[in-house]
């Protein structure tokens, strides 16, 4: 009980503001998160969320899609993945948002970095150059780079 009135003086002292969440809570969530929410991890391992680039709807599919038959898991249709993603803490409060790009757009499309879909750099850059004039993409987040 002792402690409990203490910690209450401490709370009361610093003007009833909570201290700083310890590093070592901060890590064991990340990696609780990372073991038990997929999207989370999936975010965590393979995206970096950039305002100005964006990522073909069919390109985040197939990435997620494979990574996830790697864990043993079914794919996710269309709509789970917009659904799931859509909606997702992260992406709400990055603002990326599914949507139909034109030819014409301000956003920048991203080059495939993922080598499992593209043999060489050759492949991803004709991937790019042959993307059609209008497509859905999730705006506001890029794949992380690897090299090719």
């Amino acid at each position: 009980m002792t402690w409990m009135v203490q910690g209450a003086k401490r709370w009361y002292d610093a003007g009833r503001v909570m201290p700083p969440v310890p590093s070592s809570v901060e890590t064991d969530t990340h990696t609780w998160r990372k073991d038990a929410d997929l999207c989370f991890r999936f975010i965590d391992d393979h995206l970096t969320f950039d305002p100005k680039y964006h990522i073909m709807a069919t390109d985040f599919q197939a990435a997620l899609s494979a990574w996830l038959l790697d864990l043993g898991h079914q794919k996710w249709s269309d709509k789970t993945v917009t659904a799931r993603f859509g909606d997702y803490e992260a992406f709400v409060q990055q603002h990326v948002i599914k949507k139909k790009i034109r030819g014409t757009s301000s956003f920048i499309p991203r080059l495939p970095q993922e080598m499992r879909f593209y043999p060489d750099r050759a492949a991803a850059q004709a991937h790019v150059d042959n993307v059609p004039v209008s497509y859905a993409a999730w705006c506001g987040s890029v794949g992380k780079a690897r090299p090719l």
